[in-house]
């Protein structure tokens, strides 16, 4: 029997990545191996780990003949981390990575760290620039992600290669190399709740102030929307009820890294926040705000 989970995920990655996916250079689609949803497991690492938009993803795709091992690449600047995606389509969903598939992606790695890109594919050429710019450049690390649709995590014994790796280029003066896997519990859960909106994860962003107006921030016969922000310095998304005021939760913080993060509170003025809600917006009681909750 065909593990449905696999197909409701082969449908899903289909439906969001549709034709962003660059399919040119598998001349028989019919007999492509799953090469499109392991193709659209690696661009999907990138919008789990760098809040990419599924088409800009998808233009960070390696994956092909001559790709060293490396099926995405991409140089997230706030993060300062190279990403460097390996995927793998178990249509079983079953398994985990084996030790020569984990030797493979070792070899690639070791060619980008030493900047040797001979023979590799023009998508890889393309991203020589990113590579030496990561490499040469103080405070960057190598993000290594290894992401499928396994149901276990790489054992000790196949895990030796990225481990001996690891252990031989970082050192007492810099963390270079970090490691990472994903495997199908995670894919599904993330592609499941994708449709609601983003839990707000405040790992890397500092309060500096915070409280609640009970005063009107607009007139009451004008809306305004929320929107999402990508800039260093956070402050309040208002939603404003066009029939009566509203009490809105000012916040202020400062973001250390890339996190788009909308803080979207609202409620008629005869509310107020409970404290539980207030409780998510102080640092150290919970890395997660949920949506706030309003008493009378």
């Amino acid at each position: 029997m065909e593990n449905i989970n696999i197909m409701r995920t082969s449908n899903r990655l289909k439906e969001i990545f549709q034709n962003s996916i660059d399919m040119s250079d598998c001349k028989n689609s019919g007999s492509d191996n799953n090469k499109y949803e392991t193709r659209a497991l690696a661009a999907l690492a990138l919008n789990m780990k760098c809040q990419l938009d599924y088409n800009q993803s998808a233009k960070h795709i390696t994956d092909g003949y001559h790709d060293m091992g490396i099926d995405a690449i991409y140089l997230d600047v706030p993060q300062k981390k190279l990403f460097l995606v390996q995927s793998k389509w178990k249509k079983e969903g079953t398994g985990s990575i084996t030790q020569e598939e984990m030797q493979t992606f070792v070899e690639g790695v070791k060619r980008i760290l030493n900047i040797d890109l001979n023979g590799a594919n023009q998508k890889i050429l393309n991203k020589q620039n990113d590579i030496e710019f990561a490499l040469t450049q103080m405070g960057y690390q190598i993000q290594l992600l290894y992401i499928h649709t396994g149901n276990n995590e790489t054992d000790n014994y196949a895990k030796r290669p990225i481990e001996e790796l690891i252990s031989n280029v970082n050192d007492d003066v810099n963390t270079l190399l970090l490691y990472e896997e994903i495997t199908f519990k995670r894919i599904y859960e993330y592609l499941a709740k994708g449709q609601n909106p983003q839990e707000i994860n405040l790992d890397d962003v500092i309060l500096s102030n915070w409280g609640s107006s009970g005063v009107p921030i607009f007139p009451p016969s004008q809306t305004v929307l929320p929107a999402a922000f990508s800039i260093s310095e956070i402050n309040v998304v208002v939603v404003v009820f066009p029939s009566e005021p509203v009490t809105a939760m000012v916040v202020q913080g400062h973001r250390l890294k890339k996190t788009s993060i909308s803080l979207v509170t609202f409620a008629p003025a005869s509310r107020r926040p409970t404290s539980a809600g207030l409780s998510g917006c102080i640092p150290g009681v919970r890395n997660t705000i949920s949506p706030l909750r309003f008493s009378r």
